[in-house]
């Protein structure tokens, strides 16, 4: 099985995991936390059968899109949303399916998780999943189980035609259960961010309230986690 999860292409300079998602006037392009916390949860159980990729870091567009969905050939694609790309976010979507017939698409991040069951009517059919809010353990509980996507909280799913959702999943009690991302600083060098001229990561120390006003730019918990943290290999 291969799963990838895809930090998708839209406009040129155009962040997803700032402030707010729009083109950067100044042409930063942060690294994709949010996902790369998804693929670490993911590849402590299948490891080495899960890949993250930036487009907007490496400048890929719609070409080298297909050409590695029609390579890898994944059982599962996790695309990130937001409000101005979510239209071409349902087409990326639909071209993996396109590309690779058995693929389940998983769509997780602001837009997917303030709209659910508008965002899978939108899509008919080219999104399976929703994963709803803070989606670190979610989207591996979605692969895990989702022949029964009935007993799988915090998400919404499509199923012949309609969209169902499940009762709100809880939120992470403890942030420093959540394991480091993978390959970082790999990520980190492709996507220095401005005034950087080493490798930068945001460590999400703490996690705002998962309010509706805040659900547009991404609910998270609202606990913070242990400051001694370390990063390993440091």
């Amino acid at each position: 099985m291969k799963i990838l999860v895809i930090n998708e292409p839209f406009t040129a300079y155009f962040c997803r995991t700032q402030r707010w998602a729009a083109r950067t006037r100044g042409r930063v392009i942060r690294a994709p936390d949010w996902l790369a916390y998804a693929t670490a949860v993911l590849e402590k159980k299948y490891s080495g059968r899960v890949a993250l990729y930036d487009f907007p870091a490496r400048d890929w567009g719609r070409a080298e899109f297909c050409d590695l969905i029609k390579r890898e050939q994944p059982e599962w694609v996790v695309l990130d949303t937001t409000t101005p790309s979510i239209y071409s976010d349902i087409g990326y979507a639909k071209l993996s399916k396109s590309l690779s017939p058995q693929a389940k698409v998983i769509f997780v991040g602001p837009h997917a998780s303030a709209l659910p069951e508008e965002t899978l009517q939108a899509a008919q059919g080219a999104a399976d999943f929703v994963a709803i809010g803070e989606y670190d353990y979610t989207v591996c509980d979605i692969i895990d189980h989702y022949s029964h996507p009935e007993r799988i909280d915090g998400i919404a799913y499509w199923v012949d035609g309609q969209v169902y959702r499940t009762q709100p999943r809880d939120l992470i009690e403890n942030l420093d259960d959540l394991p480091f991302p993978p390959g970082i600083i790999s990520i980190c060098w492709i996507t220095l961010m401005g005034g950087s001229f080493i490798p930068t990561w945001t460590l999400l120390a703490a996690e705002v309230a998962p309010t509706d006003a805040h659900s547009a730019f991404g609910p998270r918990s609202c606990m913070a986690s242990n400051t001694g943290f370390a990063v390993p290999g440091t």
